[in-house]
């Protein structure tokens, strides 16, 4: 217990470091993705340099998704669902996932076609995925296949899981098998088999914990000798849109005011670009106090303040909770690069308000500016 304890504490410490670090990184991935952005739309589609920040585009979400990754195995995520397609997403990972596999292994990808859409946290649903492929990987020594197939189910009555309609992920290695009586265990908190300092005991447990919260379950398959499937459920969302790629990033607003509160220089300018190419009227404040003297003069009808999280004396939840008091009718969007811990000290867990993730592109701030909006008066 002694032991387990030093071994959280220490995670916690290196937890607090790659959390400091991630909010940098996405503030420069923020600054650098934009950049390409508006770079973009000064080129000829056909421009050989158009391809170039193409590729420095599909770079900057790469380094997104693996600082993402590098907070997952110790931070808690704010929860920030959106409709997925499952196929997609693996699709755009399975890249990174090879490259954490290693050689000797081989990754088969078994799309089911068509498939159901699901409503998940994207970066809660890649730790799923690579806490699995991790765990499947281990389970193989030497040479192996490790096959991720997705597929459409319908559970009927009768089991203790609540019938309907469920999108399934499964994972198989060709690995030794699970034994009964480890079977039982293995969704337990610092339960591992694995050689002293090879594993925290906290993979497939987190695995539960974020499918269930979901709304989804696990179930696995195994015998000795015979390999392991992972069968991960998650709740159909069918019908459904992915409000994100429904906007119109071409004529998304009308002719509303948005304040932006941002204390990095380079990154305020940033996002300052992106509102104002969708049409938005921004004005801009380094400061929780700038903003709010902003909104007590009263030159301006506000219609949504854009906030960062962690700034300078007064947090942006400070500022949004003295906001909605204040001026009840101007709706609130909280942003950062940080996760997990680092939120929560700011009381950003108990998601009062929608949250964008840094870093974000044009479509990903539109559509969360449009659903604050337009939603009915009842729901803001």
């Amino acid at each position: 217990t002694e032991e387990q304890l030093r071994h959280s504490q220490k995670m916690e410490a290196i937890g607090l470091l790659a959390g400091g670090i991630a909010h940098d990184f996405n503030n420069l991935l923020m600054v650098i993705g934009c950049g390409c952005e508006f770079a973009k739309q000064c080129l000829e589609d056909d421009s050989s340099a158009h391809e170039d920040l193409d590729q420095v585009l599909s770079a900057v979400d790469r380094a997104a998704l693996l600082t993402r990754q590098l907070l997952a195995f110790s931070r808690r995520q704010v929860l920030c669902p959106e409709i997925v397609d499952l196929n997609k997403r693996l699709h755009d990972l399975i890249e990174m996932l090879n490259l954490l596999i290693g050689g000797g292994i081989e990754v088969k990808f078994v799309q089911g076609d068509p498939l159901g859409l699901v409503r998940v946290d994207p970066t809660q649903l890649e730790q799923v995925v690579v806490n699995l492929v991790v765990n499947a990987r281990d389970a193989m020594t030497g040479d192996g296949l490790l096959t991720i197939e997705t597929s459409n189910a319908t559970l009927g009555e009768g089991r203790k899981q609540p019938p309907g309609d469920y999108v399934r992920l499964s994972i198989t290695d060709t690995g030794s098998g699970i034994p009964p009586e480890i079977l039982e265990r293995i969704f337990d908190p610092f339960y591992t088999t694995k050689p002293e300092g090879k594993g925290t005991g906290l993979g497939l447990s987190t695995v539960y914990g974020i499918v269930e919260q979901h709304g989804g379950f696990v179930d696995v398959d195994t015998a000795p000798g015979a390999g392991t499937t992972f069968h991960v459920y998650l709740p159909a969302a069918d019908g459904e849109e992915d409000a994100s790629m429904a906007i119109d990033l071409e004529s998304p607003c009308d002719g509303e005011t948005i304040l932006l509160v941002e204390d990095e220089d380079a990154v305020r300018h940033m996002e300052s670009r992106v509102l104002a190419s969708l049409g938005y009227q921004v004005l801009e404040a380094s400061n929780a106090a700038e903003a709010l003297d902003v909104l007590i003069g009263g030159a301006f009808k506000i219609d949504v303040v854009l906030t960062d999280v962690c700034m300078p004396k007064i947090s942006g939840k400070q500022l949004a909770d003295d906001v909605s008091l204040r001026w009840p009718g101007t709706k609130i969007i909280l942003t950062s690069g940080y996760v997990g811990d680092t939120l929560d000290r700011h009381g950003v867990d108990d998601l009062a308000y929608p949250f964008v993730h840094k870093p974000f592109n044009r479509r990903q701030v539109a559509a969360a500016i449009r659903s604050v909006l337009d939603a009915p008066k009842d729901e803001s």
